[in-house]
């Protein structure tokens, strides 16, 4: 059995009325932090959703962005935006 990862490097979420959201990741460990309520949990859930989970519970505060983008790496360099 081999393992070919993927390289998650950029989320990004639109909306018509507020400003884009966007996290860029880089190659090795990411931390990702912040203060109570700032979008932790639902960035996961973003990409645990466009990687194939069956629905996206958005909060409150993000139910007007309406595009999520997933840019990804495959291990033999090749690369892919999933929306």
């Amino acid at each position: 059995m081999s393992f070919n990862p993927i390289r998650i490097d950029r989320l990004f979420l639109t909306s018509q009325i507020q400003p884009v959201a966007e996290l860029k990741l880089f190659a090795g460990l990411n931390v990702v932090y912040g203060g109570s309520n700032a979008g932790k949990s639902f960035t996961l859930k973003a990409i645990d959703f466009m990687l194939g989970a069956d629905k996206l519970k958005v909060p409150q505060q993000g139910k007007s962005y309406t595009q999520v983008y997933l840019w990804v790496t495959f291990s033999d360099g090749g690369k892919s935006t999933l929306s």
